[in-house]
């Protein structure tokens, strides 16, 4: 009897200790599974110029060079914890940035007949701008020692990118290299404004916590992947021309806006 009672007691206090630790199992935070809020975005803007046309280096004088120049992306973003240590989330970031470097093209002129062209060496001066949103689905994978969404955590998911270019043709244009440029049709750099789409892997670490039970905030960096190789493809397969120009710029400047940057973001937890 006294054998069946002392079962019976230590199988009612092990029920109680399991109900005390399941909420502390269980995904979410208090009973709080769902976080929505804003994330910001910044990465120093070296070689490439960022939305206000400024740079840190002195390396061309056709932008404003010198300072202490960022790029700034900002975000919209919801995020619910789905398992234990795993949060899945939907972002969509929007970033301005411009382009501005002296590169050389190839630049055709008619020599007089329909198929026949004097193929010149130029460069390119002048400096546009270009508008980007990016779009996507992440999963977070929490360390063993936290319970999401609290704590350090490997971020992951694929990106969908657009980013509309616009140009003035009173403000680009070619400066010859070799020899002078002859007088005839003036290069074409297409239409003044351009679009393009991209893809791209994002994956990082940060961390993240909860303040006065409802307060979010996650703080970390990351990178594209796709845009770490990028500026190889472009540089060794890419020729460029007055035709291709922005297309091809646009997407390299797109890349390096996103490639590495650290973030903070400050959501509401319900």
């Amino acid at each position: 009897m006294f054998s069946f009672r002392a079962s019976k007691s230590i199988f009612l206090l092990l029920c109680f200790f399991a109900a005390l630790s399941l909420p502390s199992q269980t995904a979410g935070y208090l009973g709080k599974r769902f976080i929505t809020g804003y994330g910001f975005y910044t990465s120093p803007s070296v070689i490439n110029t960022n939305g206000q046309g400024q740079r840190m280096t002195e390396k061309m004088k056709i932008a404003y060079s010198g300072h202490f120049a960022l790029n700034y992306i900002h975000e919209l973003y919801g995020e619910m914890a789905w398992r234990r240590r795993l949060v899945i989330g939907v972002s969509a970031r929007y970033y301005k940035t411009s382009f501005s470097q002296e590169l050389e093209i190839r630049y055709a002129q008619d020599a007089g007949s329909s198929s026949t062209f004097n193929y010149l060496s130029s460069t390119t001066h002048g400096t546009y701008y270009i508008r980007g949103m990016n779009y996507s689905v992440y999963l977070k994978l929490y360390s063993t020692r936290y319970l999401s969404p609290w704590g350090r955590y490997f971020l992951i998911g694929p990106v969908f990118k657009t980013h509309t270019a616009t140009y003035s043709p009173d403000r680009l244009g070619l400066t010859a290299v070799y020899k002078p440029i002859p007088q005839g049709p003036a290069p074409d750099f297409g239409a003044t404004t351009q679009r393009g789409i991209s893809f791209d892997v994002m994956a990082g670490f940060g961390r993240n916590r909860i303040l006065y039970d409802r307060l979010s905030v996650d703080y970390g960096y990351n990178c594209h992947l796709f845009g770490l190789f990028s500026p190889l493809k472009d540089f060794l397969f890419t020729n460029l021309t007055d035709k291709n120009y922005i297309a091809v710029t646009s997407r390299r400047r797109s890349y390096s806006a996103n490639r590495f940057n650290f973030f903070i973001k400050i959501g509401y937890l319900f």
